[in-house]
């Protein structure tokens, strides 16, 4: 019987630690990069230039709002303790081991303890994006941007709080073969070798660079008068970066999508330099094929390479929501700060064969609340009283996702330099 059990438990504990993992992967992997180009609703006037240079890095990735809303680090989000309570929750051959165990006296199969497995995830992202953008008319703008993103993740696993020591101490060399190997089962190593015979690339550090989606933007200024203008702004995404990739579990997969976003927004000009420009917007994705590992039930949460398919997938439409008050203190400095809320419903997937592809969509609905905090300087004013060598504008920008559901709580700090000519 402890052979029996022995086997079995190896792959009863590598098959839980990697779903807990794997839970955590594929909610990462759904943070959707979007940067937009041009971050206020104003139009160049005919037949002028503006080359811009934006640079921004996340923090807090590791943080993360779950379905209900509650905050969560990445590391406690999926740790699981392997006591004798859990074990025998998911494992009829773990109940036995525990019994086998308390045949020796002193309740000794229920208080054994694997340890508690963590996992170490510490993502990073940051990205520079050149943009261009002329006046087409006085009141039509276009621009066109070219995201180069960093991605680096290193992931870590380790057990801690075992008293499997103890257990060596006391059955080690005295019972038999087999109970020796249950005792010196090593969770990490189980999980690592599962990863790779499903398939998957190893886990570890990975960092790379990679052209994200670029974006084409159109402004029109559609109303103008003293106190309002109204503006259209049109966002097209196109699929330039990298495709969805099944077989890394810390892909960042969140590239190669064809969108196009469209929002109204309206610039009302208050006195003493105070203005207030409210936004709404729709951001429809096109309906695109992927090569994914598609689940055949809730349990499979770590599918096999042989399960991948060609699916087809429909992400659901977002909604945009924002207010932003600014205040231009002098000619030369201005500040402003906004409150934007996105919302954006369940993806759904579907194939050919007998498989659950509504899995796939699991998590994938998410609500945002973003704040952030903006210092504009300008020496647009001061070039035109030849007080400065040539026009230009410098922002930095500090925004946090401070609520949310599916999502991380991700800061971002960028600074952006633009020049006109």
């Amino acid at each position: 019987m402890v052979r029996e059990i022995h086997k079995d438990e190896y792959a009863v504990l590598a098959q839980w630690s990697l779903e807990n993992f794997f839970l955590v992967c594929i909610t990462f992997c759904t943070v959707f990069f979007h940067q937009d180009l041009i971050a206020a609703p104003d139009v160049l006037p005919k037949g002028i230039n503006s080359p811009m240079f934006n640079y921004g890095f996340f923090q807090n990735l590791e943080q993360r709002f779950e379905g209900d809303g509650s905050l969560w680090k990445m590391g406690d989000l999926r740790s699981v303790q392997y006591d004798a309570n859990y074990l025998s929750k998911v494992s009829p051959e773990a109940r036995n081991l525990i019994t086998a165990l308390n045949a020796f006296g002193q309740s000794h199969g229920e208080i054994i303890n694997y340890g508690i497995l963590k996992f170490d995830i510490n993502p990073s992202i940051s990205y520079f994006a050149p943009i261009y953008a002329r006046g087409i008319t006085d009141n039509w703008t276009i621009g066109v941007g070219a995201p180069i993103v960093t991605y680096e993740v290193d992931v870590q696993m380790y057990t801690s709080h075992s008293n499997l020591e103890s257990y060596k101490t006391l059955y080690m060399g005295r019972v038999n073969k087999d109970l020796d190997e249950a005792l010196n089962l090593d969770i990490k190593a189980e999980t690592l070798k599962t990863i790779s015979q499903k398939g998957y690339k190893p886990l570890g550090h990975l960092k790379q660079q990679f052209l994200s989606d670029m974006q084409v933007v159109s402004i029109y200024r559609f109303h103008q008068s003293p106190p309002l203008d109204l503006f259209y702004l049109t966002t097209l995404g196109l699929p330039t970066g990298p495709a969805w990739d099944p077989d890394d579990l810390v892909a960042l997969n969140t590239t190669g999508y064809s969108s196009i976003e469209n929002m109204l927004a309206g610039n009302f000009k208050g006195p003493f330099g105070f203005g207030f420009t409210p936004y709404v917007g729709y951001q429809y994705v096109l309906p695109d094929k992927i090569t994914a590992r598609v689940p055949v039930d809730e349990e499979d949460t770590l599918p096999g390479a042989e399960q991948k398919d060609v699916v087809s997938r429909n992400t659901a439409g977002k909604w945009i929501v924002k207010s932003e008050v600014d205040w231009r203190a002098t000619s030369a400095l201005s500040f402003s700060s906004s409150y934007t809320q996105n919302q954006k419903s369940k993806d759904t997937f579907s194939g050919s064969g007998d498989k659950r592809y509504d899995l796939l969509g699991r998590r994938t609905n998410i609500r945002e609340e973003i704040y952030s905090f903006k210092v504009t300087l300008s020496t647009v004013t001061s070039y035109f009283k030849k007080q400065s060598l040539f026009p230009y504008m410098v922002y930095y920008e500090f925004s946090d996702l401070f609520k949310g559901e599916n999502v991380y709580r991700r800061t971002l700090h960028e600074v952006n330099f633009k020049m006109f000519f």
